[in-house]
């Protein structure tokens, strides 16, 4: 794995972290896939984020 992609899951794991905290029930989902007229995308952050 790139050190690009270690770091966009490592955010990527921060940001569900802190969201999941702040819920009093529900799931957070790091991605997640939405079916469109043309086929079917993954929804994910931005990886240019900064904290």
């Amino acid at each position: 794995m790139s050190p690009v992609k270690v770091a966009h899951s490592a955010l990527q794991g921060e940001i569900e972290f802190l969201l999941r905290s702040k819920l009093k029930s529900g799931k957070t989902l790091p991605e997640c896939a939405i079916a469109t007229d043309k086929g079917t995308k993954v929804a994910d952050f931005p990886s240019r984020i900064m904290l």
